[in-house]
C-alpha cells in the first residue's frame, strides 16, 4: 500500500468519509466508471459542517469537484439504524442530491411499533432501538439522540417519498420487490453490483424479532413513564430515563436484528472486488433464528472471490469482526473500518488485536475515526489516502457492550393514559321486514287525509323485467336486477375531473334510470359537510337500505377513524399497531346523525381513474348462488382452512408456499366464492403472497386475474383493500392522498373483470395462529361467508358480520387491552369495494 503513485486515470475509487464525532456512523462515497454511488449518510445533522469536521454534503463536493445538486446514480441505505440514514433525509429534501436509483432497507421490515415523536413513552422505545449510546453523556446530548430517534421513521418516510415524485426509480429491499431489485442490478452490471444479502427469509426472521423485542421497549418504557411521570415532559428526566431503560432491557437483540437486516454490496471493476457489509453481524448475529443462515451467508460471501478491499461490518464490532471472520479473506489486504471520533464502544479491542495479529502477514487497515476521510484506488495496484493519523492504529477507544441476558417472557403491553375522543357505539342494523310498515304524520287540522297502499309482493325479485333498468348508453345497473332503494353519494364534478364527463354522464344516468338516489356533493367538499348532506337526504328519505359511495378518496373523502375508545386510549400505546388504530372508514355515511352509529350498510366503488371500473362495477352481477369455491392461504394461518370448508359449495383450496400466481388456473378463477387469506403491502397494492416461497413469488398478482373473474372475493391481507397510497396512520394534514390507478391495484383489477364485490382491510390485518382460532380475524371472516346468501349481498352480510363479530368483543377478555384494540380495528377497517347489493 502506498500514498505517493499516480491516481490520476483510475476509474475505481472508493471513499470512506469522515464521520465526524457521534458514534459509530457509515458514510461511503464510490466512484465506479461513470457511476456514482453514495452508500448510507452518517448521522442527522451531518448536514453541517462542525469544530474540526467537514460536513458530508461537502466531502461530496470536494471528492466529485462539483457543486450541487450531486448527481448520485444510485443511493444504498444497507438498513434503518439512524447512524445510517443519517443526514440522508436532510440532503434530498434540501435538494443536495439527485438520485437516479435507489436501493432501501424496507421501512416496514426494519421498524417495528411505529416511533410517535410527541409520545414520551415511544420516544425513549425510538431510541431503544439504536445503537446504544454511551450513556456518561451529559443530558443535552442524550435528549438530542432521543429526538432524532423519534423523528427518524417519518423523516425516512419522508425521504423516499420525495424521492419517488422526483422520478428516483426506489426499489425497497424485501420479497415482492424481487423483479425491480433484478432490474436495479442490471443496470449497474458494468460496475460489478451484486447485492449478496440477506435472503429474504433472512430479513423476515429479523423482522419478526424487531417487532417483538420493540414491544418489549415499549411496554418497559410505559412502566417506567408510569413510576416516574416527570420524564414526560423534563427532557433532562428523560435522558435519565434512557439510561436506566438501556440498562435494564434487553434492547441489544433488537439492535441486533436490525444490524442483521444490513444489505451487503460487492462492487467489481477490473480484477478488484470491493466488498461492503454494512453492519452485518457476522461473527455472531445474536439473533437465534440466524445461526443456520448466517453461515451459509459468510459461504456465500466469501464463495463470490477475493476481496481487495473490505470494510469491515459493524464499525468492527466484536460480534461482526472477530478473528475467524477475518480469517475468511486471507488474500484481503486493505481493511476499512468507519466510525465516529468518540464512538466508545467500536473498533472492539477484539478486531483491533485480530488486525494486529494479521499485520505480519501485510495486512493493513484505516479507521475514520482516526483517520478522517480514507481514499481508495483501485488501479494497477491498491493505494490508499488519509486525511490524518497513522494506519495501522490499534488503539481501542474503550470495550464492547456486553450482550445482555435474555429477558422472561412478560405481560401484555402497559397502558398509559392519552387524551381521547369518544367512540361511537357498535353498529346496529334492524332485519329486514317480511311484512310492510307505513308511517304517517297527520297534521291535526280541519283535513281530510285519504292514503292508498299498493303492494306488490315480488317487487323485489330478480323476475323484474331487466328492460327497464337498460339506458341507451349500454349500462345495466346491477346487471339488470332491481336493488333496493339505494343512496349514491359523488360529487359529478369530481368524478368527471377523473373519468370524463360523458363517461360520468352515463354512470349517473343509469342509477337515476334504476329509480335510486343521487347526493351530488360539490367538488373539493370536506368529510363534515359531505356526511352532513348524507344525513340530511338520508333523514328525507327513509327508505333507503344502503349507501353506496361513487368514486376515489378524492372524489368523496373517506375517514380517518380513531378505532380506541376512550377507555382503551387510557391503556394502549399506538405506536403498538403498524397503523396506530387509525383507519380509513367510510361507516359515517350510514350515519342519520353525527353521534349515532352507522345504521345503513355502506358501499365504495373506487373510481381508479377508470371509466372502465366504473362501468364493470355499476354492472357487476351478484352469483346465482355460491356453488364453487377457492382458497389460497399462507402456510402459518390454517385458521382459513377451516372458513373455507364452511363456505357453500365444491372448490380448491391452497397453501402458500409453495403455491404462486403461476400454479393458478382458469377453473380456479371462475369460482363465486374467493378466499384470500395472504400477506399485503401497503407500499405495493399490485400483489399478495405467501410464506416461505421461493424467489418471493407472488400468489396473487395483477397479472394472474383473468379477463373474467365474477364472484365474491373476500380477503385477510392487509391493506388489501387500500386504494390510496397511504394508509390512514400516516396520512398527514394537509398532504395530498393519492388515490391508486387501476393498474397499481389487485382490488381495482378484480373489479374490472367483473367481481360483485372485493372486501378486504384498509390497515394491517391482524390473524389468529393459535388454535381454536377464535380471535382477531377469525371470527369476522366467519361471520361474513355465514352471513352472506342469495337475499343477504356482500355490502349487508359485512355490515351484519360487523355486528355479530362486535358483540363478542373481547373474543380473548384474559389477553387484555391491546387484543380487544385490534379486534375494533379489524371490525372497522373492513370495508365492500363495488356495489355489493
Amino acid at each position: 500500500m502506498s500514498e505517493n503513485n499516480p491516481i490520476e486515470d483510475i476509474d475505481f475509487k472508493v471513499h470512506f468519509l469522515d464521520v465526524g464525532p457521534k458514534p459509530y456512523g457509515d458514510c461511503i462515497l464510490c466512484q465506479v466508471g461513470k457511476k456514482i454511488i453514495l452508500i448510507d449518510g452518517a448521522h442527522p445533522g451531518d448536514q453541517h459542517s462542525g469544530s474540526g469536521f467537514t460536513s458530508i454534503p461537502d466531502q461530496i463536493g470536494k471528492i466529485l469537484n462539483i457543486q450541487p445538486p450531486y448527481p448520485i446514480s444510485l443511493l444504498v441505505v444497507t438498513h434503518t439504524h439512524l447512524d445510517h440514514t443519517g443526514c440522508l433525509p436532510a440532503m434530498v429534501k434540501d435538494k443536495q442530491l439527485s438520485v437516479k436509483w435507489a436501493l432501501v432497507a424496507d421501512e416496514e421490515l426494519g421498524w417495528g411499533p411505529e416511533s410517535d415523536a410527541a409520545d414520551p413513552a415511544f420516544r425513549l422505545t425510538a431510541a431503544l432501538r439504536e445503537e446504544p449510546i454511551d450513556t456518561m453523556r451529559d443530558d443535552a446530548a442524550v435528549a438530542e439522540f432521543i429526538t432524532d430517534s423519534a423523528s427518524q421513521r417519518s423523516r425516512y418516510h419522508d425521504m423516499l417519498e420525495t424521492l419517488t415524485t422526483r422520478k428516483t426509480k426506489v426499489v425497497r429491499y424485501r420479497r415482492n420487490q424481487s423483479a425491480k431489485i433484478n432490474q436495479l442490478v442490471k443496470a449497474f452490471s458494468d460496475v460489478g453490483l451484486k447485492i449478496l444479502g440477506p435472503t429474504f427469509d433472512h430479513l423476515e426472521a429479523c423482522a419478526e424479532v424487531i417487532r417483538d423485542k420493540g414491544r418489549d421497549a415499549a411496554r418497559g418504557a410505559a412502566d417506567y413513564l408510569q413510576r416516574d411521570s416527570a420524564a414526560r415532559n423534563d427532557r433532562g428526566a428523560e435522558a435519565r430515563a434512557y439510561r436506566e431503560l438501556v440498562r435494564s432491557l434487553d434492547a441489544t437483540k433488537s439492535n441486533a436484528a436490525i444490524n442483521d437486516q444490513s444489505i451487503v454490496l460487492r462492487l467489481k471493476r477490473g480484477k478488484h472486488r470491493v466488498l461492503l457489509t454494512g453492519d452485518m453481524q457476522f461473527a455472531d448475529p445474536e439473533v437465534d433464528a440466524l445461526s443456520d443462515s448466517i453461515e451459509k451467508y459468510r459461504k456465500a460471501v466469501v464463495s463470490d472471490g477475493d476481496y481487495g478491499v473490505v470494510k469491515l461490518p459493524h464499525h468492527a464490532s466484536r460480534n461482526a469482526a472477530s478473528a475467524a471472520f477475518l480469517a475468511l479473506f486471507p488474500k484481503t489486504k486493505l481493511f476499512t473500518i468507519s466510525t465516529g471520533s468518540q464512538s466508545d464502544a467500536h473498533p472492539s479491542p477484539e478486531a483491533l488485536q485480530a488486525l494486529k495479529e494479521a499485520n505480519p502477514g501485510g495486512v493493513h487497515w484505516m479507521r475514520t475515526d482516526k483517520n478522517g476521510c480514507i481514499s481508495v484506488f483501485l488501479g494497477e495496484k491498491i493505494f490508499a489516502k488519509k486525511q490524518k493519523g497513522e494506519p495501522d492504529d490499534a488503539t481501542p477507544n474503550n470495550v464492547d457492550l456486553p450482550p445482555s441476558a435474555e429477558r422472561p417472557a412478560t405481560a401484555p403491553l402497559a397502558p398509559r393514559p392519552i387524551p381521547v375522543v369518544p367512540q361511537r357505539a357498535a353498529p346496529q342494523l334492524a332485519d329486514v321486514p317480511s311484512g310492510v310498515e307505513v308511517t304517517a304524520r297527520i297534521p291535526h287540522t280541519a283535513t281530510r287525509v285519504i292514503i292508498t297502499i299498493d303492494v306488490q309482493p315480488g317487487a323485489f325479485s330478480q323476475a323484474t323485467d331487466a328492460r327497464a333498468l337498460t339506458t341507451s348508453n349500454g349500462y345495466r345497473l346491477g346487471g339488470g336486477r332491481l336493488l333496493p332503494p339505494l343512496l349514491f353519494v359523488t360529487s359529478a364534478q369530481a368524478l368527471t375531473r377523473n373519468i370524463g364527463q360523458g363517461e360520468t354522464a352515463a354512470a349517473l344516468g343509469a342509477v337515476n334510470a334504476a329509480g335510486q338516489s343521487v347526493c351530488d356533493l360539490p367538488e373539493g367538499c370536506s368529510l363534515d359537510a359531505a356526511s352532513a348532506q348524507v344525513r340530511q337526504q338520508l333523514r328525507a328519505n327513509p327508505s333507503v337500505r344502503g349507501v353506496v359511495v361513487l368514486g376515489g378518496y378524492d372524489v368523496v373523502p373517506s375517514q380517518r377513524l380513531d378505532v380506541l375508545d376512550p377507555q382503551l386510549q387510557l391503556k394502549v400505546t399506538r405506536g403498538g399497531d403498524p397503523d396506530r388504530f387509525i383507519v380509513w372508514s367510510d361507516q359515517l355515511y350510514g350515519s342519520l346523525d353525527d353521534q349515532s352509529a352507522p345504521t345503513l350498510p355502506v358501499s365504495r366503488i373506487p373510481d381508479g381513474k377508470s371509466s372502465e371500473v366504473v362501468s364493470a362495477a355499476l354492472s357487476a352481477s351478484p352469483p346465482e348462488q355460491l356453488s364453487k369455491k377457492f382458497c389460497i392461504y399462507n402456510m402459518r394461518r390454517p385458521f382459513a382452512k377451516g372458513i373455507f370448508d364452511r363456505i357453500p359449495g365444491t372448490g380448491s383450496i391452497h397453501v402458500s408456499g409453495p403455491f404462486t400466481h403461476g400454479n393458478l388456473s382458469t377453473s380456479d378463477w371462475a369460482s363465486q366464492a374467493v378466499y384470500l387469506m395472504l400477506h399485503g403491502d401497503y407500499s405495493d397494492a399490485t400483489a399478495f403472497w405467501g410464506e416461505g416461497v421461493p424467489g418471493g413469488a407472488e400468489a396473487v398478482n395483477v397479472q394472474s386475474v383473468p379477463a373474467r373473474s365474477g364472484g365474491i372475493v373476500f380477503t385477510g391481507c392487509c391493506w388489501g383493500a387500500l386504494c390510496v397510497s397511504t394508509p390512514a396512520g400516516r396520512a398527514l394534514a394537509g398532504r395530498r392522498i393519492v388515490p391508486r390507478a387501476v393498474d397499481d391495484s389487485l382490488a381495482l383489477n378484480f373489479l374490472l373483470r367483473g367481481a360483485q364485490a372485493f372486501v378486504g382491510c384498509t390497515g394491517a390485518h391482524y390473524s389468529p395462529i393459535e388454535s381454536p382460532f377464535q380471535y382477531f380475524g377469525g371470527p369476522l371472516h366467519q361471520a361474513f361467508w355465514a352471513r352472506l346468501s342469495n337475499t343477504t349481498g356482500p355490502a349487508e352480510a359485512l355490515f351484519l358480520a360487523k355486528k355479530d363479530y362486535l358483540s363478542g368483543l373481547p373474543h380473548r377478555p384474559n389477553e387484555g387491552p391491546v387484543s380487544e384494540a385490534i379486534e375494533k380495528k379489524i371490525a372497522h377497517q373492513y370495508t365492500c369495494l363495488g356495489l355489493g347489493w
